[in-house]
């Protein structure tokens, strides 16, 4: 991961924790998205992507911000992934190792989704990587919290999206207003960046609703975490 964007992220967690405050009760608890998943979920949504994974403990948020994997092969992909694929992919491939965990995907509408999931403590490793002062203030006051998080994307190009953040809320504790744009800036040149490293991977169709992302493109044979 760039740095610039990597010590955005870090910035935007140590506001969180600076704004819970008294609220810290406020922030154990989130909506519930009602998606339970199983391995059965993970299967299929890899069977439909026709991608075979390997070290997938290792095909983290960061790790593959990072460019820390590798890819070969091209399948041509038409498919409609539900919630409960799309969490079991994001959970098994961050669960382990990645700086978050418990992810949950509820597709709506209009090319919008929710998306739950908990901050771990994995993140301090890439924060003092970013050099982020005064980390020991906050360090235990985000580890195991819910983040909540609504977006709308839209395809812009091949091999980018174009998103807008609706809302974000740590537990049940809505940040201000304006604090959506700085993690826009953040996090979106990073799913960008992550997409145009595979010279295997091109989107024709990308879309939401209420019966999960419908996807035609191409996607890779295969793809190993970094071991």
């Amino acid at each position: 991961m760039k740095k610039g964007c990597l010590t955005k992220l870090i910035i935007f967690v140590v506001i969180i924790a600076l704004l819970a405050g008294g609220g810290y009760l406020l922030l154990k608890t989130t909506k519930n998205l009602n998606v339970k998943w199983d391995k059965k979920d993970y299967d299929s949504c890899v069977q439909k992507s026709k991608v075979k994974l390997e070290a997938v403990q290792k095909l983290n948020i960061i790790q593959l911000a990072e460019g820390n994997f590798k890819s070969s092969g091209k399948n041509n992909v038409e498919a409609t992934y539900t919630n409960e694929e799309i969490s079991a992919l994001l959970s098994t491939t961050n669960n382990e190792l990645g700086p978050i965990k418990d992810v949950k995907v509820k597709f709506l509408g209009n090319n919008e989704a929710e998306a739950t999931f908990t901050v771990t403590d994995r993140i301090w490793d890439y924060a003092s990587k970013a050099n982020i002062k005064n980390i020991d203030l906050v360090k235990g006051k985000v580890n195991n919290l819910p983040v909540y998080l609504k977006a709308k994307v839209n395809k812009a190009s091949n091999k980018t999206v174009a998103v807008e953040i609706e809302k974000i809320s740590v537990g049940r504790l809505a940040l201000p207003s304006g604090i959506e744009k700085e993690v826009e800036k953040a996090v979106v040149p990073v799913i960008n960046d992550i997409m145009q490293k595979y010279d295997s991977f091109s989107m024709e169709q990308l879309n939401f609703d209420n019966n999960g992302l419908h996807f035609k493109g191409t996607l890779p044979a295969q793809v190993s975490g970094a071991k």
